[in-house]
């Protein structure tokens, strides 16, 4: 899996600059990290690695403003336009 072109998230080649680890389970993810801590050169080949690459994303105020904000306003525009239920089982008590 070595070199492989995933871009999971940040990691875009794997084994460069992050590792891919399937599932939740704590002792495999232990065991994926492991040969990356052991061995400081290639724990600073990463850490220079990574770093690149998440240079070449952008900052969460950018995808702020440019990919949620617009979403939100066309949404709250439409809102206008449609009447908002009730949540089920929040219902007001009859008087």
């Amino acid at each position: 899996m070595r070199g492989e072109h995933v871009c999971a998230e940040a990691v875009c080649l794997v084994g460069e600059d992050g590792i891919v680890v399937a599932g939740r389970d704590p002792d495999v993810w232990a065991r994926a990290v492991a040969p990356v801590l052991a061995v400081p050169a290639r724990l600073n080949r990463h850490r220079a690695a990574a770093g690149r690459a998440g240079a070449l994303l952008p900052s969460w105020h950018e995808v702020l403003a440019e990919d949620l904000v617009p979403v939100w306003r066309r949404l709250a525009g439409r809102a206008e336009r449609y009447e908002i239920a009730e949540p089920v089982g929040h219902a007001e008590a009859a008087d």
